[in-house]
Parts: structure tokens; sequence; C-alpha cells
């Protein structure tokens, strides 16, 4: 895997995203600390047949986490937040 961004909202809630190769194509990776261990979440893929990468994350507390990234040739995808859709990384934590 390789992580582009990595941020925390508290000792126990950690979160970073990234990208890995499969079939000579890009993935969307995510991962989540829960204070003990890493843990790989469901993340975003736009295309099946192009790239998806994910750069960034940021948290403004627990529960509402954002992403950037892009997929294709540099289409932005992004999202945050649990309850988000489209482009949405989903990413909602504990708090």
């Amino acid at each position: 895997y390789l992580f582009g961004g990595v941020t925390c909202a508290s000792a126990s809630e950690c979160w970073a995203v990234g990208y890995y190769l499969s079939g000579g194509i890009a993935h969307t990776v995510i991962e989540r600390w829960n204070g003990s261990s890493w843990a790989i979440v469901t993340s975003p893929n736009v295309s099946a047949t192009q790239n998806n990468l994910l750069y960034s994350v940021t948290c403004t507390f627990a529960a509402d986490c954002w992403t950037v990234g892009y997929y294709g040739t540099g289409t932005s995808i992004g999202g945050g937040g649990a309850g988000t859709s489209g482009g949405s990384a989903g990413l909602g934590g504990s708090g």
C-alpha cells in the first residue's frame, strides 16, 4: 500500500488513505486505527478500469473526516462524513 495522508482525531481514532496496485490499476485503500490496531475499511473506487487514488485525509472530529483523490485521468473525487454519497469515502468514526 502507498499512503498519501494520515490524520488522527484522537489517540484512538486515526485514518490513513492511499492506494494499491492490482492488475496495473490503482485502487483506493483506507485504514482505521482504533487505538490498538489498524484495519482496512471499505473505500470507493469510481472506475474498475481506471486508476482510483486517495491522497489526503483530515478530520474536524472523530465522526467528520474528509478525503480527496482522483480517478481516471485526473477527475477529482472527495467525500467524508457518514451518510454522504457519490464520490464519498464515507469516513465516519465512533465519536
